[in-house]
C-alpha cells in the first residue's frame, strides 16, 4: 500500500471525528459563537480537503516524472555505460549527415573494439568485465568534444561520431587507442588490454549511416588483421595513402 492510501485513511478518520464530534465540542466551549464557528468549520473542511488533494497530486506527479525520466534515459542511453545506445546514435548520426550534406562539412565515424575483452570477462567474471566497459567508456568521453557523440553498440564495441578535418579525426582515433593501453584497475589487479579502431569519413567513405558504419567496421577489422592496437583505414583511403607514398618514393 502506497503513501496515498495511508494519507487517505488518516484523512478519512480525521474527517469522521471532525464532522461528528466538533459540533458538540464547539457548542460546549463556545455556546454564544457556535453559529459563526460552525460556518468556519465548514470552510476549514474545504481548505483541508484542498490541501490534502494538492499534496497527493504533487507526490504522484513527482513519482510519474521520475518514472518518465528513467524511461526516457533507458530509451536513449546504454544502461551500463551511460553512453548513447545504438538506435539513438543512428538517429543522431542521420541528422548530423543531413547537416553535413547541406554545409559541406567533413564528418567521421570511429568504430572501436577492445582487444582481449573476452579473455578478461572469462577470467575475472562479468562484474569485472562490466567495470572495464564503464571505465573504457569514461576514457572515451574524456577525449571527445561535447559536440561529438559516443555510443556503445553492444559487447565491447564503441562508435563515435566526430566533426572536424580528416587529420583531426584520425588523430582522435589514435588517442582513443592509446587511452585503452593504460592499465585498468580490476579486482585489485592492473589489467592491460588494447583496442583496434577504424575510421570512415563522410562523404568519401559513405553517404548514409549504414554505409559509414560498415566502412568503419571493416577498417577496424583491417587494423586487427594488421596486428591490433592500431587504427585501420578504409580501402579507398589506404589506396590513396599507398599511392602518395609511391609518388614520394
Amino acid at each position: 500500500m502506497g503513501p496515498a492510501f495511508w494519507i487517505s485513511l488518516v484523512y478519512f478518520c480525521a474527517s469522521v471525528v471532525w464532522i461528528t464530534g466538533s459540533d458538540w465540542l464547539l457548542s460546549v466551549l463556545f455556546p454564544q459563537g457556535f453559529a459563526i464557528l460552525s460556518m468556519c468549520k465548514g470552510w476549514g473542511f474545504v481548505l483541508l480537503t484542498s490541501l490534502l488533494l494538492y499534496v497527493v497530486l504533487r507526490r504522484e506527479g513527482a513519482r510519474r516524472d521520475r518514472v518518465e525520466a528513467a524511461l526516457r534515459r533507458t530509451a536513449i542511453h546504454d544502461s551500463l555505460t551511460g553512453l548513447l545506445n545504438r538506435s539513438c546514435f543512428l538517429d543522431v548520426l542521420g541528422r548530423a549527415l543531413a547537416l553535413s550534406t547541406r554545409d559541406g562539412a567533413t564528418l567521421g565515424v570511429i568504430f572501436l573494439d577492445l582487444d582481449g575483452f573476452k579473455m578478461v570477462n572469462d577470467r575475472l567474471g562479468h562484474t569485472c568485465g562490466d567495470q572495464l566497459l564503464i571505465e573504457a567508456s569514461g576514457r572515451i568521453v574524456e577525449r571527445i568534444r561535447s559536440s561529438d557523440s559516443a555510443a556503445r553498440f553492444g559487447g565491447d564495441e564503441f562508435v563515435m561520431m566526430v566533426r572536424g578535418s580528416a587529420k583531426g579525426i584520425d588523430a582522435l582515433a589514435w588517442r582513443l587507442v592509446e587511452a585503452m593501453r593504460l592499465p585498468f584497475r580490476l579486482d585489485g589487479d592492473d589489467i592491460r588490454i588494447s583496442a583496434s579502431a577504424g575510421v570512415a569519413l563522410f562523404p568519401e567513405d559513405g553517404l548514409t549511416p549504414a554505409q559509414l558504419l560498415i566502412a568503419a567496421d571493416r577498417a577496424m577489422y583491417r587494423g586487427k588483421a594488421d596486428g591490433r592496437d592500431r587504427v585501420g583505414q578504409t580501402v579507398p583511403r589506404a589506396l590513396r595513402s599507398q599511392g602518395g607514398c609511391q609518388e614520394q618514393g
